[in-house]
């Protein structure tokens, strides 16, 4: 049990990057959930958001069986007069602590904590329902003290339990307060916001009260909206990412109902999140700002940006060679033998040997070298290919016009060895893509404005959780 409250390798990375807890009260007197840009969010309005993303999502499904779980332990280990003492708790954590610095965590289970955003209270309870589930299990299988218990046999002795109880779940949005029932054991709605909360962890924690607040600030921006206009706002939103949905060939025809309810969700669950009605409020704000010559005019303003990332774009392949001015055990290949390898492929590129075959056999980028050597479409402002790789293939492109492209030979268009920092590339031009018509551009246009809107509001660097947003 103990080892279902440990938080992903992900998430324990993420809760690195949270802000420092706040405590201090509103005007009020009450302890928010959250600040940041001169507003607050309360823990009422954080369980209804956290309440509508994981309701019914898989991960909630999962917190939901942990509590449910924990619960049932607690209940029967009552019914059977058993206590976990502090000393068996020590002693269990002790074991841990040994075997988190024989692993390499050279502070141990406390620091390990800490940085998980697990708070040691929290853990220690946990660690106890596992010591009871862990001789609970022992009683009712016979197995003697000395014998070890494995966490088959724990999990098999639990689901007998609980389907011998019955498990019911209520219907979502627990309408009547109660969220499932096993035999007696009631869990309530409030027991199951306040375990997400504990859950999930100060990373999922900042992302939703960002979004909740930014919900609040797009209000302050726009006061003369009524509630009748933000629910309109909201439909509008479903409805555009109803038709995205639907024109998206990786869908299949998939209903937009069915893909959300595959995700735990529903159209009432997805006007509650925040993140929806945060999106409707921002292209409300734009389309209220900005006409089509607004849109044009702000395009011609940034026409470096847009242009670099939607206009002209060329399907590339590679062949990349490992090489380094100082060779290591990593990377023995010098600069000047990684020149020379490139060159010999290039010539037998020339000589008529196919590029995607020798991409295949020689690159050593293993995701281009997988796909025939093809990075896929690459632009101006595309950050994740090497800014070198991109400089000497756009070059390339401003030299010659549209017209004549497809007419290159391959003399004319294999280009390198370019000198990248994982060592040099050879590149092959292949189909060539005119920007953007403005149709689709100003369609790229509105979403930078509403990306800038948003941040304007609020960023994510402003929120500040305070200590009642894991736990009361």
């Amino acid at each position: 049990m103990a080892a279902l409250i440990a938080p992903s390798p992900s998430a324990r990375a993420n809760c690195l990057q949270a802000p420092a807890a706040e405590t201090s009260p509103d005007e009020a007197g009450a302890v928010p959930a959250a600040r940041g840009g001169g507003v607050v969010l309360s823990v009422a309005e954080l369980e209804r958001a956290l309440l509508a993303r994981h309701g019914r999502s898989e991960r909630g499904a999962s917190i939901l069986q942990h509590l449910l779980e924990s619960r049932l332990v607690e209940q029967l280990a009552r019914q059977a007069q058993l206590a976990i003492s502090e000393q068996a708790i020590n002693a269990r954590w002790n074991e841990l602590d040994m075997a988190m610095v024989q692993s390499g965590e050279s502070g141990g289970l406390a620091t390990y904590l800490e940085s998980s955003g697990v708070a040691p209270a929290v853990f220690r309870r946990y660690l106890g329902v596992a010591l009871a589930q862990e001789e609970l299990a022992r009683r009712a299988l016979g197995i003697p003290p000395e014998s070890k218990i494995t966490g088959e046999q724990q999990r098999l002795w639990l689901d007998e339990i609980i389907a011998a109880r019955g498990l019911k779940q209520e219907a979502w949005p627990f309408a009547d307060g109660v969220v499932s029932r096993c035999g007696d054991l009631v869990l309530t709605r409030d027991e199951f916001t306040q375990h997400l909360r504990e859950q999930l962890g100060p990373s999922d924690l900042l992302t939703i009260c960002h979004q909740a607040l930014l919900l609040k600030r797009a209000r302050e921006r726009m006061p003369d909206l009524t509630d009748a206009a933000v629910e309109r706002a909201v439909s509008a939103e479903i409805e555009r990412r109803r038709a995205a949905s639907n024109a998206d060939p990786k869908n299949q025809g998939v209903p937009f109902e069915s893909l959300l309810a595959a995700r735990g969700l529903d159209l009432v669950a997805l006007r509650m999140d925040p993140a929806i009605p945060v999106a409707a409020l921002a292209h409300l704000w734009v389309d209220r700002t900005q006409d089509a010559q607004g849109l044009l005019a702000f395009y011609r303003a940034e026409r470096e940006l847009f242009d670099g990332h939607f206009g002209t774009a060329v399907e590339t392949s590679i062949i990349l060679l490992k090489c380094s001015a100082l060779p290591n055990e990593f990377v023995p290949r010098t600069l000047e033998a990684g020149f020379a390898e490139a060159g010999a492929l290039r010539d037998r590129v020339l000589a008529g040997e196919d590029f995607a075959a020798l991409a295949r056999a020689h690159s050593e980028d293993q995701a281009s070298r997988e796909a025939q050597g093809k990075l896929g479409w690459v632009t101006r402002a595309n950050v994740q290919v090497p800014e070198q790789l991109r400089q000497a293939l756009f070059d390339f492109v401003d030299r010659r016009s549209p017209q004549t492209w497809s007419e290159l030979t391959p003399a004319q268009r294999i280009l390198g060895p370019v000198p990248v920092p994982s060592g040099v590339v050879l590149i092959w031009p292949g189909a060539r893509r005119p920007p953007a018509p403005w149709e689709e551009m100003s369609g790229h246009v509105h979403r930078e404005l509403r990306r800038r809107f948003l941040e304007e509001c609020l960023r994510k660097d402003q929120v500040r959780l305070t200590a009642d947003s894991a736990q009361r």
